[in-house]
């Protein structure tokens, strides 16, 4: 065996993970920021939506093929590491509290999505169907709250963006539906949780 094929072997450590997490969040983090500068309104919504940043925590954990409790670190990391790099390129326009709840909600949502990105990447169908629904869950009960609340045609963009991570990450069409079935009770779920989220921030 070649000393090649022996990295190839070798496990991926948490350190590695850790280390692609805040890179991923820090490039992520500077892509929303030009993007929110040359999206046309209403569109520059789609730059700095929670849910869609929820992506990030969820990709990273499950490309580094990171599981349980190191998913869940990988993925508040590489979400902290996105809202403090948005934060850092236009904090002064931001409220103290608005910033302190950013970095809360980065914890906990980064984690949430680090752990989906682990599950969506499991063998089990149960485990697989699961990760996706919350990701796609969170993703569709954002879009709704805008959609009903705000109006737009970016709400039904970012719609478009749950329903499609359902069928290209369902391996079969049994995953698919299950999970949009089990999207779709979230999503409704979740239409308080975004609306006391707002009121928070506007408060």
């Amino acid at each position: 065996m070649t000393r090649t094929n022996e990295r190839m072997r070798r496990p991926v450590t948490l350190a590695r993970r850790l280390l692609v997490a805040v890179g991923a969040g820090i490039v992520t983090g500077l892509l929303a920021r030009a993007l929110y500068t040359v999206l046309p309104e209403p569109w520059t919504t789609l730059a700095n939506t929670s849910a869609l940043w929820g992506l990030l925590p969820f990709t990273v954990a499950a490309l580094t093929r990171a599981r349980g409790s190191r998913a869940i670190l990988v993925g508040a990391t590489a979400l902290v590491a996105l809202v403090a790099t948005w934060a850092a390129l236009g904090a002064e326009s931001e409220s103290s509290r608005v910033l302190v709840l950013w970095a809360i909600v980065a914890i906990g949502a980064g984690a949430l999505c680090g752990l989906a990105g682990d599950l969506a990447g499991r063998r089990h169908p149960l485990w697989h169907r699961l990760g996706l629904a919350v990701m796609s869950g969170l993703i569709l009960g954002e879009a709704f709250y805008g959609a009903v609340l705000i109006g737009g045609p970016q709400w039904w963009g970012e719609g478009a963006v749950g329903l499609l991570l359902i069928l290209g990450g369902g391996r079969r069409w049994p995953d698919r539906a299950v999970a949009l079935s089990l999207a779709a009770l979230m999503a409704a779920g979740l239409f308080g949780a975004y609306l006391l989220f707002d009121a928070i921030a506007a408060g």
